[in-house]
């Protein structure tokens, strides 16, 4: 998978320095193989984490996990294109990131390919594209400090909690939640209302915005939040 991801990588990237930009083309194909680099040594280092569900270890990379990799290959390009002005472009690759987010989970489920890896690695895709999605509109200005901030918490709990409770040996099993499906929902049109008003200026008023998308968002993030510490509480206090 790594070398025909850097291929693909390589023909993408030629392309785009050809018929668009050549700096372009370069800064997505360094920043891009930087991240198939470290994807691919984590994988390397931790290759037993390919077992599913019955410790049976994997002999392939399969499709539910080939998916979550694209999502977390997908981050750099898409902040590359962002940041470069290329709007149109970073939105598309973001949408086709998020709907490998839709798919991964039920090919998982549905073709019994579920292993500890694709477990761990999902959210951390997830985390990867969300925030870097927030931290472009923070740094542009379509977005407010104290909502990144939230967003900042949420995250940094989330790491730092599991990281003490790995440290316990109390570290819960990590699994989708009713309210972690929700706040995807509602992040990901967030960020679609967000790149579409950069695309289409005007599509929202700022004051809608601000009323309405800024709060629930917030809200959205600080659910999580809860969510995280009572989930890390239960997992400490079950292991006591």
């Amino acid at each position: 998978m790594v070398w025909s991801s850097i291929g693909l990588l390589l023909v993408v990237s030629t392309a785009v320095s050809i018929f668009y930009d050549t700096g372009l083309g370069i800064d997505i194909f360094l920043w891009t193989l930087l991240v198939i680099l470290v994807y691919s040594a984590y994988v390397l280092l931790n290759i037993t984490l390919l077992r599913d569900t019955r410790g049976e270890l994997k002999e392939s990379f399969q499709i539910a996990n080939i998916l979550t990799a694209v999502r977390i290959f997908i981050v750099a390009p898409t902040m590359v294109l962002l940041f470069r002005d290329v709007l149109l472009w970073g939105a598309l690759l973001y949408c086709i990131g998020a709907l490998t987010d839709l798919f991964d989970g039920f090919v998982a489920r549905r073709f019994r390919q579920e292993t500890v890896m694709g477990v761990m690695l999902d959210p951390v895709g997830d985390i990867l594209i969300t925030g870097a999605l927030f931290c472009f509109f923070w740094i542009r200005g379509d977005v407010p400090f104290w909502l990144f901030g939230i967003l900042v918490v949420r995250y940094a709990q989330f790491f730092t909690g599991l990281a003490v409770l790995a440290f316990l040996g109390k570290a819960p099993e990590l699994r989708a939640t009713m309210a972690g499906k929700v706040v995807a929902v509602v992040q990901s049109a967030g960020i679609v209302i967000l790149l579409a008003r950069k695309l289409f200026p005007g599509i929202l008023s700022q004051d809608t915005v601000n009323a309405c998308l800024f709060p629930i968002l917030g809200v959205a993030f600080s659910c999580m939040i809860v969510s995280q510490t009572v989930i890390g509480w239960k997992a400490l206090r079950g292991n006591l």
